[in-house]
């Protein structure tokens, strides 16, 4: 009686055609990697030879020895290994970008702030002879606030300097149109102290049209001066 075969209930187990597959794949890998191991066998082989041969030119006189260039079989091969090269190295710099720049500014910001801030920094000197030695201090630069507040005062002085040479000056020159001018200033002086003198002056009650008058005539004979000065300096103007 024929032996009855049980069906496959596992999902994964592989179908015969499948295990037919996987073994003929499996079989093209272990060859492949044979014959990758064959051919790096000869490369090894083949460097070793080429680097004794390089060794033997190297010993050999210079007019007979051969250069660089006619030992290679194709230039073609290092153009490609070095086109290669350069590829990879450009994906690990594209890699490595953000990364790289992040250290950058980090470390631009800690020299902002703890060297390029200071004036100066710690300098140490030590005796020779014995174990003195002497430090300095580490410095920030003053502020523009400072700075500003020192150049304003330095240039008030000057200008202080510059008014007292010109009254200086003006004393020391003379001269009828300096005398005139300050005679004219006195008395618009006297004039306009006699009038705030006679508006503050109290008055009783029944001398009010008195005051009125008064106030009156001081602000004519204000009026007056100016223009009599007024017409010295005219006159003065044309001579």
């Amino acid at each position: 009686m024929e032996k009855v075969v049980p069906d496959i209930l596992d999902s994964s187990a592989y179908s015969i055609e499948t295990a037919k597959q996987r073994t003929e794949l499996d079989r093209m890998r272990r060859e492949a990697e044979q014959r990758k191991e064959e051919r790096r066998r000869k490369l090894v082989e083949l460097q070793s030879q080429f680097k004794q041969l390089l060794h033997c030119n190297q010993s050999l006189p210079e007019h007979i020895r051969l250069q660089q260039t006619e030992l290679e079989l194709d230039p073609r091969f290092r153009e490609e290994a070095e086109q290669l090269t350069d590829l990879q190295i450009q994906e690990v710099w594209k890699e490595l970008a953000w990364e790289a720049e992040w250290h950058r500014v980090a470390l631009k910001k800690l020299q902002e702030r703890f060297w390029e801030s200071l004036e100066s920094d710690i300098i140490t000197v030590v005796a020779c002879e014995s174990e003195h030695k002497i430090s300095t201090y580490r410095l920030l630069p003053l502020s523009q606030r400072f700075l500003q507040l020192q150049k304003g005062g330095q240039s008030g002085r000057p200008r202080q300097c510059k008014k007292e040479l010109s009254k200086e000056n003006d004393m020391s020159s003379g001269g009828q149109d300096s005398s005139l001018d300050r005679a004219e200033r006195q008395r618009e002086d006297e004039i306009f102290s006699e009038d705030e003198s006679q508006e503050h002056v109290g008055v009783p009650g029944g001398k009010g049209g008195h005051t009125a008058d008064r106030l009156q005539k001081a602000a004519e004979k204000a009026e007056r001066m100016k223009a009599k000065i007024k017409r010295r300096r005219q006159e003065w103007t044309d001579l």
